[in-house]
């Protein structure tokens, strides 16, 4: 594994290059990077211990084991989180990382939301040698161990900019101990593929989520598994717990988040 903590004391971000490289002998005709927002101060206000403490549980217990998980890990995680936190949770979480894929801690800042520029900082210019394709996960939500693979398969069938969506998945309500199977096509756990010819790249965060398969084609990919759960927690409790409900031999996928469903 290759991890590290990366800024710049003007709070800007270092060049990535050196770590997105394509290694010698790879055929892949992509890059693929995953982007994780794991604590950002939205409002410029400090992040509070009891919110820093429930989002550092969701992370290590849920998201963290999917990506350790992962069958194929030739891909780049980047975690972003605020700086007044950079040290201390990349200390804390790097010895939790054990997955082979290259991972980049990064610090980040809140007015970024849905503008290009901010993500276009964070890839290589080498990226437009070849297609790339950004995957989002959200640092409270779980994917199954063989996501990452559907997910560059998907592309590889893609000729052109695609937005690549797994319609079906897993609700998972933590509060109530229910697990349900829902029908999300807009779902969270969006990827996309940009041709290098239109650089500068766009990234999946061009948009809302909702808002992205309204935007580009789409290709609709409906894996004999599970790909994804969201998660259901007190900090988010808005969202809705949808979907058809499993029987509670289920809850057993709650205490073991990283278990293959095949």
């Amino acid at each position: 594994m290759g991890s590290e903590a990366l800024f710049t004391e003007g709070g800007g971000f270092l060049n990535l290059s050196r770590h997105l490289r394509i290694k010698k002998g790879q055929k892949r005709p992509f890059t693929h990077v995953i982007f994780t927002r794991y604590a950002l101060s939205f409002d410029g206000k400090p992040l509070s211990d009891d919110w820093l403490r429930s989002r550092r549980t969701l992370f290590e217990r849920i998201t963290i084991p999917a990506i350790n998980a992962q069958t194929d890990s030739n891909f780049t995680w980047i975690i972003l989180m605020d700086k007044s936190i950079l040290e201390n949770e990349t200390e804390y979480l790097r010895p939790l990382i054990t997955s082979q894929a290259t991972v980049i801690f990064v610090a980040g800042s809140s007015p970024f939301e849905h503008d290009p520029l901010y993500w276009q900082t964070l890839l290589p210019a080498n990226v437009r040698e070849r297609k790339l394709l950004t995957t989002r996960l959200d640092s409270d939500d779980w994917i199954h161990p063989r996501f990452v693979r559907y997910v560059q398969k998907a592309a590889q069938e893609c000729k052109k900019n695609s937005v690549i969506l797994f319609p079906i998945g897993l609700n998972i309500d933590i509060l109530r101990l229910r697990l349900k199977v829902m029908f999300f096509p807009n779902n969270q756990f969006a990827s996309f593929l940009e041709n290098p010819t239109q650089y500068p790249f766009q990234t999946v965060h061009k948009v809302d989520h909702v808002q992205l398969s309204r935007q580009e084609r789409v290709k609709w990919c409906f894996p004999p598994i599970f790909p994804w759960a969201m998660v259901i927690h007190e900090k988010n409790i808005l969202n809705i717990s949808r979907g058809v409900t499993i029987p509670k031999s289920g809850i057993k996928f709650i205490a073991a988040l990283h278990t293959d469903l095949t």
